[in-house]
């Protein structure tokens, strides 16, 4: 999606999508391939929505991801991507990174429409 709540939605292909929840403690895996972005705003930041359960309200958490065709960024320093499900959230983001760079969100325009790919893993809390 291209927003936190309402927006526009692509459509992709989910290979596997699986959480497993101890107590408060909650990790999520998925793989989302293909994501066709068309119809989304390009400079919205892209969210994946649905998490199984909202995330506590005083805490960030950071998730490691692995992408294919996601241009993050145009600067060759950025060099990595990490998802993070922030504040009483449902929802998780992607930032890019690197040494001596700005962090910035990964947005809709950074995802090559119909063949970017996200795999990720996630542990959160719950309130």
């Amino acid at each position: 999606a291209d927003a936190t709540s309402g927006g526009n939605t692509g459509s992709a292909t989910i290979d596997r999508s699986d959480y497993t929840k101890i107590g408060r403690q909650v990790t999520v895996s998925t793989r989302i391939r293909n994501i066709d972005t068309t119809g989304m705003t390009s400079s919205n930041i892209i969210y994946i929505r649905g998490l199984p359960f909202t995330s506590k309200s005083n805490q960030i958490t950071m998730g490691a991801v692995k992408v294919s065709l996601i241009t993050f960024g145009t600067s060759g320093a950025r060099t990595d991507v990490i998802c993070q499900v922030g504040p009483s959230a449902s929802w998780l983001n992607f930032v890019y990174q690197g040494d001596g760079v700005t962090e910035g969100n990964v947005d809709v325009s950074d995802v090559t429409s119909g063949t970017g790919d996200f795999a990720l893993t996630i542990t959160y809390f719950t309130a």
